[in-house]
This record gives structure tokens, sequence and C-alpha cells, in this order.
């Protein structure tokens, strides 16, 4: 890790390292999401393209690949067991900024907005300047945030199916390079040919495959549930 004075956010990813800014501070609970976030998923998938012994295209990130890779990474931080509320919560103030900003709200009326859900002055400042860097205070927003849960959503759905449908083989293949999920299926390919190499670094959540499909199989069926009837059952338990 090093630290940088030119970064808005509280860290970024490069090809073998990750930036720290330099006046932020941070726990050890951020440290460990950083680890998951940056290192085991945006540094490792760089690395693994970067090894490809044809498709070396595969290390470098496009604009298409953001909802996979910022989607990918949100969800390992998750199984890492890294994450905490207050994370999701930052994740989410920021959907809730992009929302009102692309409704007509300024810079101002943003900043007053996250104050009003409770969050700290500074911290509804950091999320609204992120929300409108690279922007003036009332125009549109800068909308890479959107990413985050949208990629977990299609990420989270995918591997589920995955094991579902008995091919938990394709999703190492996530983390091959940079790539998008509609990718897979030619990569599958690809590998088989010899042409892309299976990816040498995985997060442990990942490399685990007979955990992780357990875990994802337990999530089909729980997703089943009907929660209104649980919360029925247990509402003397938690009065």
């Amino acid at each position: 890790m090093t630290e940088s004075d030119g970064i808005v956010a509280d860290a970024a990813a490069g090809s073998d390292y990750i930036k720290l800014r330099k006046d932020a501070q941070f726990s050890e609970r951020d440290l460990r999401v950083l680890e998951a976030h940056e290192g085991w998923v945006h540094v490792g998938t760089t690395l693994n393209g970067q090894r490809q012994p044809f498709c070396t295209f595969l290390a470098k990130g496009t604009p298409s690949t953001t909802i996979t890779q910022e989607g990918l990474a949100l969800l390992v931080e998750i199984l890492a067991g890294a994450s905490h509320p207050v994370r999701l919560r930052r994740v989410t103030d920021r959907v809730h900024a992009i929302a009102l900003a692309e409704s007509g709200a300024h810079f101002v009326e943003v900043f007053d907005a996250l104050c009003a859900r409770g969050r700290t002055r500074e911290e509804a400042y950091a999320t609204t300047v992120r929300v409108f860097r690279g922007s003036t205070p009332d125009q549109s927003p800068f909308t890479k945030d959107l990413a985050y849960h949208k990629g977990f959503v299609s990420i989270y759905s995918f591997m589920q199916i995955a094991v579902r449908r008995g091919r938990v083989d394709r999703i190492p293949l996530l983390f091959c390079g940079k790539l998008t999920l509609e990718d897979v299926g030619t990569l599958s390919d690809l590998v088989d040919q010899g042409l892309v190499a299976p990816p040498l670094y995985l997060p442990p959540p990942v490399a685990d495959l007979n955990g992780l499909a357990a875990w994802l199989a337990y999530g089909n069926f729980l997703n089943r549930l009907d929660l209104a009837q649980v919360e029925a059952d247990y509402t003397r338990l938690l009065a």
C-alpha cells in the first residue's frame, strides 16, 4: 500500500498496489474491507489478466467491466466477513444521493438530505463530493456508484444459478481478468482451448468452491422462505 494526495476516494487500486488517501483514517475493519475489495478483486483480477498467454487485454479494465468489477468486489467483502453495516450504509447513501441529483437536486440539497438521514456533516459532505466529482454543483452526478449494487445483484444471482445447475466451475472464471459477466460463457470455451489461463489468484472465499457452493445452496433455499410468516413467529422473541 502507498499514500497519495491525488485521489478523491479513500483508496484506489493500481496494477499491483493499493493507494490510500494521505489524510484518510482507517479502522482495522476498514483495512480488511480494502484488502478484500481493492486487493483480492481489483488487484487480483489485474494480476490474473497480466499473466494471460494471449488475451493480455484482460489486464485492462474498460467502462463496460465496471459493473462486474465493483459488484464482485462488494460481494467478496461480504463473503469474507469483512464488510459491516456502516460500510453498506455508506454505499447505499451514494445511490440515494445519485437519485436525488438525477432528479435535479444541487450539491447543497443533496448534502442537506443526507444530514436529514442522520449522517454527520463530514459523512454527508464526503458522499456529496463523491457524487458530484467532475461536475458543477448543479449539474449531472457521477453515477459510477450505481455499479456496486447492480453488479452485486447480477453476480450473486449468477453464482446461485451456477450452483443450482451444477456449474460452480464457472464462478472462478470471473477472476480471469477485467471482464463482464456476459463474457463468462466465451471465457469458458477459451479456457478449454488453452487460450485463456484459469485465474491463479482467487479470494479465499471463492478459492474454496465447496464452501461457497454450500453457502449459495442454502441461500437458494432461504430465499424461498415466507419472511412475513417467520417474522410473525419470532415477534415475541424480538420485542
